[in-house]
């Protein structure tokens, strides 16, 4: 059996985002109450999430949210990632931490979707390795660019499919709401 460790990430007081860049072997199963943002520099990275593996190359972008059971494997990759710690960022939206996101740039049809989540892995980096005055400002209002971005292109509403009934309402419901 295998062994899913917790593991938790520390934020600074301010600001409910922690940045990581590191090269990167293996990573055991764990999980953690964050959702985390990762994009691969250079290389390949192997991520199973849910017991569903991903061949990320460079610029590709995965999130795994928060509880979601996950591992990541590579020889030769260089990765950024992105933890949000959304349970503190419930300015606009109530209970955000309980939004789930789909947001995998090898299994979408739509890769112009993902530039702006580039885009922000890119300011983080050179914000936080060049530039730390102020640095605080700058990783929040990243914070909140990456969140409306993730509401905005990949939100989704996880479904119970047993329940038939319940499919058909919420597909309706989209579709009025459209």
């Amino acid at each position: 059996m295998v062994s899913i460790k917790f593991e938790e990430v520390l934020f600074s007081d301010k600001v409910p985002l922690r940045v990581y860049m590191y090269s990167l072997g293996y990573i055991e199963p764990h999980w953690h109450k964050t959702t985390e943002l990762i994009m691969v520099l250079e290389g390949n990275l192997s991520v199973s999430v849910e017991n569903k593996t991903y061949t990320l190359g460079p610029t590709d972008i995965i999130l795994i949210n928060s509880g979601a059971p996950h591992e990541l494997h590579s020889e030769n990759s260089v990765i950024v990632s992105i933890q949000l710690n959304l349970s503190e960022i419930n300015h606009f939206e109530e209970k955000l931490e309980n939004i789930r996101f789909e947001c995998n740039s090898t299994t979408s049809s739509h890769p112009e979707l993902f530039d702006g989540i580039r885009f922000a892995f890119a300011v983080l980096i050179r914000q936080n390795l060049w530039n730390p005055q102020y640095i605080d400002y700058q990783n929040y209002s990243i914070c909140y660019y990456l969140i409306a971005d993730l509401l905005r292109y990949f939100q989704y509403e996880p479904v119970d499919i047993r329940d038939k009934s319940n499919l058909k309402s919420i597909h309706i419901s989209k579709i009025l709401n459209y």
